[in-house]
């Protein structure tokens, strides 16, 4: 093992601490050239320095060999003693770099510890230093090491760690293999039509250890089948299976996999990672041991009641902790449950948490990061994963939010020197932005973009004041917990920088007014006081836009062990494929068609308006004729998806409901509310649910039989128009020669088929759907209507609703309600 490895294996102590900026890979390199700088220096001024010198060390403990590597930075000679220079580079400046002392950095302190002690033991006299460098100015710091006579205990100590881990771990995957031998247990005591094939099919693509683009109906039952193969190949292998979702919904279907898998035997650690600032428990976000008493001695707590191995049999766990879980663990021993999460995670055989964890350059898990192959992956709706990683790509600069950064931090005597970085910025906004005419927004080539050095200037000075800045607020907060605009605006221009590193001729800059701003006089030259911000709304400001996201994914499945991608709506494979930057030779497809019979399910279009925005509030009455006819001649739970919230509320007042209740869908919905809903749905009483298309209820929930009985789909949900999706369109259609087909329709349409498939999703489910607008009708729309669907047209869908629920009221003995009435509706959200 390495140094540097040593010194991290052992358990961490003391408390937990939020870190206020990440390094950059600039950060890294600026780094690199002042350390080389200096080594060159010392080579032609000491001909006894050399540098990076290779040091090995033996160990025998446990009745194991270790083998300890280091490379220290530079060697010299002092008469008969070796001087031993460890070099680190700082963005602090002088002054305050000359007041870090050694106990200030104690892992840089060790490692030169260790290099004296190995040294030592090869019977060399030596004595050691830390070379600290200000990247900004170059200013240099010396502190002298001497030896400690206490570091074979330490060393001892770590290994005894390392290697009690390890047999802990040895022995729980021999604890797996054995499981193998008579079978995993499935999910559930009967297989679903058609669901063995596949999970064998599974088991055998993801022993060629390619990707597979798995497409099945909605209701197949891809989880259980996938979660079946991948753990089959993880315990057959000594791997681990990360399973990534879009939504929390989505996690749920995986959470309760996993814990029929282990009620039957399964043994399995798997644990789902939530959002820091869903699951925390103090008054507000702010990991400061001064601050939050779950953050206070963190380490020190987790180590004392050995919580890396006792979370595991909690005995309403049973080797699933989720986050109720690990809340309530967290809760009995005061300690923060996301940084709980994260360290039990280091030793899951299956981690189920969004694609953020596994895709975001940003927020990516370090322990896959660090070891990627070790990971089989399941991507469940990786339809939604394209749309999401050029979100990655694409950081915004906001001016309302710099602006308030700048002109709060300058009124404080305390904060106003943090203005300076910021302000900068700010600068080149209100300069661009006074530019911007006609429709207020405007796309350039980030080639030979002026501003770029700037961001790379100010990030480095950010970086030196960021810790500074943290340890202030939180003596005297100048902005509240929520809106920390100083510290939003920082990390921003943070990512900005990143994304442009990244970036390559895909990515382009969108400087931006928003509508409401388009009349706002935005001033030239920032006064000494400032006062209200010119502008009203967040967007307008300047946006990077990553117009395709291969950029961002290929690295990583390139990086990865096999997988799994799969969805209801990977049609056509070839454009995911595209989107996800992995080709042909890396991946297999395989397509599954609905098992369900086709006599269960009833499918229309109704062309007799049109759902093109500019067509909408001509047609909106007819619009809402249609689908109140669909609600008098259906009894059962009935869910209307709009392409927007504007729509949807635009056509409400127009709709007749009778005495059904009606569930409200809203942006932003808390989980609580999310759930409420749902829980309302699954009692099947006849509720009218209004959503969109794309959201939380149209795709990724999975409710029981018949919970829904029919589903709506009011027009197809192509993107927003805007000069960014133009833009993209561009991109696709000069790279991949599909412009319209790749910007528009394939993300458009495969809302809507996730929407309906919402209603048929096992063999004795029965339901409906209906596709309101002339565009279904059309070729290029309704090919991806035929493969689960084969809609006819209707041209009097009360009466051919009426006749299908007859139907199905006689050959399978339901009392369907038949009774409509129109009246006064109850509204719930």
């Amino acid at each position: 093992m390495g140094v540097h490895d040593l010194i991290d294996a052992g358990p961490p102590t003391g408390d937990l601490r939020m870190q206020v900026a990440w390094q950059t890979k600039t950060r890294m390199r600026q780094g690199q050239i002042v350390h080389t700088s200096y080594q060159k220096q010392r080579e032609e001024v000491d001909a006894s320095f050399k540098r990076e010198v290779v040091i090995r060390h033996l160990m025998l403990i446990r009745g194991w060999e270790v083998v300890i590597t280091g490379r220290i930075d530079g060697v010299s000679q002092l008469d008969q003693t070796l001087v031993v220079e460890e070099i680190k580079s700082s963005t602090l400046p002088r002054a305050q770099l000359q007041e870090v002392q050694i106990k200030d950095v104690p892992s840089w302190v060790r490692q030169v510890e260790l290099y004296l002690y190995f040294l030592q033991s090869q019977s060399k006299e030596a004595i050691g230093r830390l070379v600290l460098i200000s990247i900004p100015d170059g200013s240099i710091h010396h502190l002298p090491v001497a030896e400690n006579p206490q570091i074979e205990d330490y060393i001892i100590a770590q290994l005894d760690w390392v290697l009690e881990r390890y047999d802990v771990r040895r022995l729980w995957l021999q604890n797996r293999k054995k499981i193998l031998a008579t079978g995993l247990p499935f999910a559930h005591t009967d297989w679903r039509v058609g669901q063995r094939e596949m999970t064998e099919n599974l088991i055998e693509g993801l022993a060629q250890g390619k990707q597979i683009f798995l497409n099945a109906a909605t209701g197949y039952g891809k989880t259980a089948a996938s979660l079946y193969a991948a753990i089959s190949h993880a315990y057959e292998n000594d791997k681990k299976v990360f399973f990534a979702t879009s939504r929390t919904t989505q996690q749920q279907m995986a959470e309760d996999t996993i814990v029929e898998m282990a009620r039957r035997g399964l043994p399995v650690k798997a644990i789902s990672i939530r959002a820091r600032d869903r699951i925390c428990l103090n008054e507000r976000v702010v990991c400061h041991p001064e601050h939050c008493p779950y953050a206070y001695g963190y380490h020190d707590k987790v180590r004392r009641e050995n919580l890396w191995e006792t979370a595991w049999s909690e005995p309403e766990v049973a080797g699933a902790v989720w986050a109720e879980s690990v809340i309530h663990i967290a809760e009995k021993n005061y300690v923060c449950p996301f940084a709980l999460s994260i360290d039990l995670a280091n030793d899951a055989d299956v981690i189920i948490g969004d694609f953020n964890y596994l895709f975001n350059p940003h927020v990516r898990l370090a322990l896959i990061a660090a070891n990627p192959k070790n990971w089989i992956t399941i991507v469940d709706e990786v339809h939604n994963l394209p749309e999401r990683a050029m979100g990655y790509g694409s950081p915004h600069l906001s001016l309302r939010c710099l602006w308030n950064a700048v002109a709060k931090t300058t009124q404080s005597a305390t904060f106003h020197s943090f203005a300076a970085p910021i302000k900068k910025i700010l600068e080149v906004l209100l300069d661009e932005l006074q530019q911007i005419t006609g429709h207020g927004e405007v796309a350039c080539s980030l080639a030979n973009a002026s501003w770029k050095s700037l961001i790379a200037e100010v990030v480095t000075e950010i970086e030196q004041v960021a810790l500074q800045y943290a340890v202030l607020q939180l003596q005297e907060p100048l902005f509240g917990p929520e809106e920390d605009d100083w510290l939003t605006a920082a990390r921003s221009i943070l990512a900005m920088h990143a994304a442009i590193e990244r970036a390559s001729e895909e990515t382009i800059a969108i400087w931006k007014k928003s509508y409401r701003d388009r009349r706002a006089k935005i001033p030239t030259v920032l006064g000494l006081f400032m006062g209200e911000c010119p502008v009203e709304d967040s967007d307008t400001g300047l946006q990077l836009l990553c117009r395709d996201p291969s950029l961002i994914l290929a690295p990583i499945f390139k990086k990865m062990n096999t997988g799994i991608c799969m969805s209801a709506t990977l049609h056509p494979v070839a454009f995911y494929q595209d989107m996800l930057g992995i080709s042909n030779d890396e991946s297999l497809a395989m397509q599954y068609k609905s098992p369900f019979p086709e006599e269960n399910k009833a499918a229309y279009i109704l062309p007799q308006v049109s759902t093109a925005y500019r067509n909408r509030d001509r047609d909106k009455q007819k619009t809402a004729e249609l689908i109140s006819q669909v609600l008098q001649a259906t009894s059962g739970n009935t869910a209307v998806f709009f392409p927007s919230f504007a729509f949807r509320d635009a056509i409400l007042p127009l709709l007749h409901f009778g005495e059904r209740p009606i569930l409200l869908q809203y942006p932003n919905m808390t989980i609580r509310h999310r759930y409420g809903l749902l829980n309302k749905l699954r009692k099947g009483e006849g509720h009218v649910l209004l959503g969109v298309l794309g959201g939380i209820f149209s795709e990724g929930i999975d409710l029981p039989a018949k919970a829904l009985v029919c589903a709506v789909i009011v027009g197809p949900s192509l993107p927003k128009a805007n000069l960014a999706r133009k833009q993209i369109q561009l991109w696709y259609e000069k790279r991949y020669g599909q412009g319209f087909r790749y910007a528009w329709l394939i993300p458009g349409m495969s809302r809507v088929v996730q929407a309906a498939g919402r209603v048929i999703r096992s063999p004795t489910d029965y339901g409906s759907v209906v596709f309101i607008g002339r565009r279904f009708l059309q070729k290029d729309y309704r090919e991806f209507l035929k493969i689960s669907f084969s809609p006819s047209e209707s041209k009097d869908i009360y009466s051919d609703l009426s006749s299908f629920w007859d139907t199905i009221t006689t050959e399978q003995g339901e009392q369907v309600d038949t009774t409509r009435t129109i009246g006064d509706s109850k509204t719930s959200t």
